[in-house]
């Protein structure tokens, strides 16, 4: 899930669609979320709408780095009950994530308003804007 959420938070930032604060410091936009799920603990690769690769998400111990395509630290994200907290290298919140029903998942900046949507499909996460446009794809690798 952390992934996801970042992800969806990135590609936003990537498009020039959406600029959230949750945009996690990236000047490449990495897919504003998009992860395996949870129990996976496998990385997960980040791709934009043509399929080149945008980032990376190394999920270790408790929480999940976020780095871009030449490996620098992005942002973190940790998991809080139902919610992941996205934060950038200084440590602010930069968005979250909520579980929705099944493997539905929806992005919020840090004022809670909506800036994307992402719906798991196997070992793949579709992110969409808030029109639902896809706008990137993450595979668990």
């Amino acid at each position: 899930m952390f992934l996801v959420i970042f992800l969806v938070v990135l590609v936003m930032n990537f498009t020039g669609r959406v600029r959230p604060a949750a945009a996690l410091g990236l000047s490449a936009l990495l897919l504003t979320a998009g992860a395996a799920p949870a129990q996976s603990r496998r990385d997960t690769i980040f791709r934009d709408p043509s399929g080149r690769m945008i980032g990376r998400a190394e999920h270790r111990g408790d929480g999940t780095t976020f780095r871009d395509p030449s490996g620098r630290m992005t942002g973190r994200a940790e998991q809080r009950g139902d919610e992941t907290i996205f934060r950038d290298r200084s440590g602010r919140m930069t968005g979250r994530a909520e579980q929705r029903s099944g493997s539905d998942i929806i992005y919020r900046d840090p004022s809670g308003r909506v800036t994307g949507r992402a719906e798991r499909r196997g070992d793949e996460t579709i992110f969409r804007d808030p029109s639902g446009r896809i706008i990137g794809r993450a595979e668990a690798r």
